[in-house]
């Protein structure tokens, strides 16, 4: 009976033993399994990683050789400009010793415009090389909403669309010009009474200037009093500039944060050009029937066919007018108004006769509203274009470096 005892105890201690031993081995594998697992995938991340890095290095490398080709090409450029500036200097002087390109004397006009500094580079231009000048022009706009407008705020327009002569920065959001001329620029602003850009507070609102070598030259506002209005706004001026100007739009102080999209254009260089470029110089009211706008302050007229004294343009020579006219009305009494808010329509006048007309109109104390008008008119000599009332306005009108009533226009051809 013992030696039976003795057998089973040894029995089931075998079967523990080896029960035991199975549960330890089971453990240890698992164990293993987890650490191969973290392994592989620790080995499958620095794959991952190093392929990307292996994609961006390629870019990169791309990058460089796309920049070196585009430095070469503005070395050939550089040679040819200097080539193209020896062959000037040459025909200029030869201009100047009494010769012209094609051997024949040059006329009175030619050499006294030779010998005026102030024209001097414009008319080598003209008579040397007419058909070689580059159109410069350039057209970008802000690419998604935005908000967090502060004073003084530079406008970059990250998206170009043209940019002929690559006179625009897109970095920077300025124009340079290339070369002495007269340029034409459009700016647009877009508000929006809608957080669209996650930002909180007041509604969009917000003065744009143009600004010209740290200069003002003009202004537009947008603002919106509710949740769900929107308000825009376009400024056009006609400039001359010298070789380097800078030109860009920035904000009159920090305003409400919201939308804003913004367009900008500048045409090629006009020569013997017709233009101008005027706008009234401070609020007003008192607008009856037919009442004409003066601009006071001119900023171009070239051609001198702008009269600040009658407020209109009268041409020069037959041909195709291009012209842009803004008002701004305000529903504040800023020029010492009493009575109803300011609201007035405003005709373009083409020898007495209508040719088009804006509306601008303002339903409590503190809105604003600005609108601008465009259009094109064949004109002959003495014929006389300016804008005036169609009846009597109410209330008053902006004409501040917040916004301005302006009228512009240039010769296309």
């Amino acid at each position: 009976m013992d030696k039976q005892h003795r057998i089973c105890v040894f029995m089931f201690l075998a079967i523990f033993a080896l029960a035991y031993g199975e549960t330890v081995n089971s453990k240890w594998r698992v164990q293993i399994e987890e650490k191969l697992e973290e392994t592989l995938q620790t080995i499958q991340n620095n794959k991952n990683r190093i392929e990307k890095q292996s994609k961006v290095f390629k870019k990169q490398t791309n990058a460089i050789q796309k920049q070196a080709v585009e430095i070469e090409n503005l070395r050939q450029r550089i040679k040819a400009l200097e080539g193209q500036s020896d062959n000037l200097e040459q025909e200029s002087g030869r201009l100047l010793n009494g010769s012209s390109k094609n051997g024949t004397l040059p006329s009175p006009m030619e050499r006294r415009q030779l010998y005026n500094e102030g024209s001097k580079n414009l008319f080598i231009r003209q008579v040397l090389s007419p058909r070689s000048n580059t159109p410069t022009g350039f057209y970008a706009y802000i690419s998604s909403d935005f908000g967090g407008v502060g004073a003084n705020h530079v406008f970059v327009y990250d998206t170009v669309i043209t940019n002929q002569g690559n006179a625009y920065n897109k970095h920077t959001g300025a124009f340079t010009a290339p070369s002495n001329g007269l340029y034409a620029f459009c700016y647009t602003a877009f508000a929006s009474g809608v957080h669209v850009a996650g930002e909180t507070g007041d509604c969009g609102d917000v003065s744009v200037k143009l600004i010209h070598n740290n200069d003002y030259k003009g202004s537009i506002h947008v603002d919106t009093e509710s949740n769900w209005y929107e308000d825009m706004s376009t400024g056009f001026a006609i400039l001359v500039l010298e070789a380097g100007d800078v030109v860009l739009t920035k904000s009159r102080k920090a305003d409400s944060k919201s939308q804003f999209v913004r367009r900008f254009l500048a045409p090629e260089v006009a020569y013997d050009p017709v233009a101008f470029y005027a706008y009234i110089s401070k609020d007003f009211g008192g607008v009856g029937a037919n009442h004409i706008f003066l601009y006071d302050t001119e900023v171009t007229n070239q051609g001198n066919g702008y009269s600040k004294h009658t407020g209109a343009f009268t041409a020069p020579s037959t041909g195709l007018y291009a012209f842009c006219y803004t008002a701004f009305a305000s529903g504040e009494h800023v020029a010492g108004e009493t009575g109803e808010y300011g609201e007035v329509s405003v005709q373009l006048v083409h020898n007495g006769a209508y040719k088009g007309s804006i509306y601008v109109d303002t339903e409590s104390h503190y809105e604003e509203e600005m609108a601008t008008g465009f259009a094109i008119l064949m004109l002959q000599t003495g014929d006389v274009v300016l804008t005036k009332s169609i009846s009597g306005g109410q209330g008053s009108f902006h004409s501040s470096d917040i916004g301005r009533w302006s009228f512009s226009g240039f010769r296309i051809s």
